[in-house]
């Protein structure tokens, strides 16, 4: 695998290997840089294993962390549902803060109201509770707008909430699948405070019409129809970008093949890039 750009592989991809099978696969692939999935890693620990002995499989392996999934904020003024997000938010910062992972990538999710600033009230604030929560834990929060999933479904709206936390620890994440789903433009990137792109998703999309794609459709990197390569310009042109950019894989049909062959069809397509 070429070393002039720095790709990590995200552990979605290969969501059904538990965590320590599958950091060697992740070594032996060429990867030096992993972005983890922290459901895996509870598991680990509830079956009797340390954080210390996590961070040496990651050693071990001569993996470095650029950040984990997922932290979730949901669009819900229920005052108990809000409680118990705060206490699985601390739990998931802690943890990333005790294994140097540096971002949570979160998302945001929720049916909106016909009252926008009411529901960006509740947006921002609980956006602004977390960044306060992250900085205490030198950990930054990658924010990834979802497409067709309310509440944030477009580049533009994840900017306007990023501008108005105003927070060194809170950024943006760009899935390229999510950006070619939502009626979202690389013109917007223009308005993104500078240094606020902490990572990028690279995966893409099934030759199908883009009205009949879902969440289930992505592909291997150069397998589908996504100018990677032009998107990768266009977003380095516009925010100066030169972090990591994270293979994510988050489709159950690629979730069922054997991890080999994922892992193969992956590395091919890296190659081409």
């Amino acid at each position: 695998m070429s070393n002039a750009t720095k790709w990590a592989i995200n552990a979605a991809t290969l969501m059904k290997v538990p965590f320590a099978q599958e950091l060697p696969m992740y070594q032996q692939a060429g990867f030096s840089y992993v972005e983890l999935w922290l459901d895996k890693i509870f598991a680990y620990l509830a079956a009797g294993n340390t954080g210390e002995q996590a961070r040496q499989l990651l050693a071990d392996n001569r993996l470095t962390p650029v950040g984990a999934c997922p932290g979730l904020l949901t669009l819900d003024t229920d005052q108990t549902t809000w409680a118990e997000q705060q206490a699985d938010l601390v739990k998931r910062l802690d943890l990333c803060h005790d294994l140097d992972i540096p971002t949570l990538v979160t998302i945001m999710v929720g049916e909106r109201s016909e009252q926008c600033e009411k529901d960006m009230a509740v947006i921002v604030g609980r956006a602004g509770w977390l960044s306060a929560h992250a900085s205490d834990r030198n950990v930054k929060i990658a924010l990834e707008f979802l497409a067709r999933i309310p509440a944030i479904e477009t580049l533009s709206t994840a900017i306007r909430v990023i501008r108005e936390v105003d927070s060194p620890y809170f950024g943006l994440v760009l899935d390229l699948y999510h950006y070619y789903l939502s009626p979202s433009r690389l013109e917007d990137l223009a308005v993104l405070p500078a240094g606020k792109l902490f990572l990028v998703h690279i995966d893409d999309a099934l030759a199908k019409p883009i009205e009949y794609l879902t969440h289930d459709d992505r592909t291997f990197p150069g397998e589908g129809v996504l100018d990677i390569n032009g998107l990768m310009a266009g977003i380095c042109q516009r925010t100066g970008y030169d972090g990591y950019w994270s293979v994510e894989l988050h489709s159950e049909w690629i979730w069922d093949l054997a991890p080999a062959e994922v892992i193969r069809r992956l590395t091919a397509g890296l190659e081409k890039l």
